[in-house]
């Protein structure tokens, strides 16, 4: 069955083709007819879970893409130096020689040309942001910029150092990424990311210098089942958590694992559902990400979806309990453009009040008045899940509504093209590597 047509970026040639998402034999794949040769890519092993969250999107991948769609979510690279050496990682790739450290001047201007652009969260990335030497003085500067910075670290010195953590917290540091792969010595061992007594006390650092926490993880076949176990390890850290971030491993830059042994969307869904009857969440509740256009926001449906859960007094709730998120997404995507304060803060939190659950209206009142307050007992926290394997096949429709930029010396490049386009693509990773101007 043909599912879409569309234009593909085809890597080894460097051109663009045609090509189409088609559903056959259950699963989901897509297809680019490049003249050297007609390549596919699976995108989904579950077709009708694939389908399902698709129609819950606001989006139609085939209808033009709106303008003034911002970079909502902004990456710098600000090193490629590590103190691990992981089976999967995008620094360090093959042919990558030596560490390089972005200067301090440089990582502001790129952060000055995200903020121009809309930018309001900045991810400083690496190989390992806290090897960089000039860290705490690049945070002073991006604070004096209103830029709400946050690092995705592997947390091997930021749990050897207890004042690390405060140190980059007093220099303006808002929130830390924590790469956490496994509970299992041996899926870590696999992995080469074998450090658990460190980043247990990074946590514990992190969350006692008062910083926000976020938890990223590369899913394999490994680590697969584990997931449920995760989201409990997860959960059970109070309101210092904000985001968990469950995405699949994929064949870019430095990869020392069988392909096979890369996993979908849709089999991530399915093994976080195991934690569902405890948190009383389903796939009811997980949805792809909301169109609003005075965010800039109108992100393709196959980008990734997620699951948002509500703290409250009275234990861990989807928020879809309290809000009827599809009426809210609806509403949300009704609205045109606007600039200020009001569109962009009041007006979204007006439409998800106006879409409370019959009966459970003062109650989200109440809620919402708690977090307005900042009460320690409650808070939202996102749960994404994103297959970077199915990335590879660099569908044209998604690329041009995609939110997830990283800033390089040539401009912001998204990140789907920056690390899966190849030598062929002017911007991508590879190329920046090459350019070495300042990485």
């Amino acid at each position: 069955m043909l599912l879409t047509q569309t234009r593909v970026f085809c890597p080894e040639c460097g051109l663009s083709h045609d090509g189409e998402i088609v559903v056959r034999d259950g699963a989901v794949y897509g297809i680019t007819h490049c003249a050297v040769a007609t390549r596919e890519h699976l995108i989904s092993s579950n077709a009708e879970l694939y389908l399902l969250l698709r129609g819950r999107s606001t989006v139609d991948p085939a209808a033009p893409v709106r303008s003034g769609l911002k970079h909502f979510i902004n990456f710098i690279e600000i090193t490629n130096a590590c103190n691990f050496r992981c089976a999967i990682c995008v620094a360090h790739e093959p042919g990558e020689e030596g560490d390089h450290f972005l200067p301090a001047g440089e990582v502001v201007r790129r952060a000055e040309a995200a903020r121009r652009g809309g930018a309001r969260i900045l991810h400083l990335i690496g190989g390992e942001p806290t090897l960089h030497p000039d860290l705490e003085a690049i945070l002073e500067r991006l604070a004096r910029m209103r830029l709400s910075v946050a690092i995705i670290s592997n947390g091997y010195l930021l749990g050897r150092d207890p004042e690390l953590a405060r140190r980059l917290k007093r220099a303006g540091l808002s929130r830390v990424c924590l790469q956490f792969d496994s509970l299992d010595r041996a899926t870590l061992h696999k992995l080469q990311r074998d450090r658990l007594p460190e980043k247990n006390a990074a946590i514990r650092n992190i969350l006692a210098a008062g910083l926000n926490i976020g938890f990223n993880c590369i899913v394999t076949r490994d680590n697969l089942a584990e997931l449920p176990r995760l989201l409990d390890h997860h959960l059970r850290l109070g309101r210092g958590l904000r985001n968990m971030m469950f995405t699949s491993a994929a064949p870019s830059g430095r990869f020392e694992l069988a392909r096979d042994e890369g996993v979908d969307r849709e089999e991530m869904i399915t093994a976080l559902l195991g934690a569902g009857p405890r948190y009383h969440f389903g796939v009811d509740d997980i949805f792809p990400l909301p169109t609003y256009h005075p965010w800039g926001l109108e992100v393709h449906p196959d980008c990734g979806v997620n699951l948002v859960l509500a703290r409250t007094p009275d234990g861990i709730v989807p928020l879809n309990r309290f809000i009827d998120l599809p009426a809210l997404y609806r509403r949300l995507a009704g609205v045109g453009d606007g600039e200020g304060f009001y569109p962009r803060h009041i007006r979204p939190a007006l439409h998800a009040l106006a879409a409370a659950r019959r009966g459970r209206r003062l109650e989200t009142l109440k809620l919402a008045l708690r977090m307005l307050l900042d009460r320690p007992d409650v808070s939202l926290i996102n749960v994404g899940i994103a297959d970077y394997r199915a990335v590879m096949f660099l569908d044209e429709q998604r690329l041009r509504r995609c939110s997830s930029v990283s800033h390089t010396s040539t401009g912001p490049v998204k990140n789907c093209m920056y690390y899966f386009g190849g030598p062929r693509h002017p911007d991508s990773r590879v190329n920046e590597i090459k350019r070495r101007r300042p990485l």
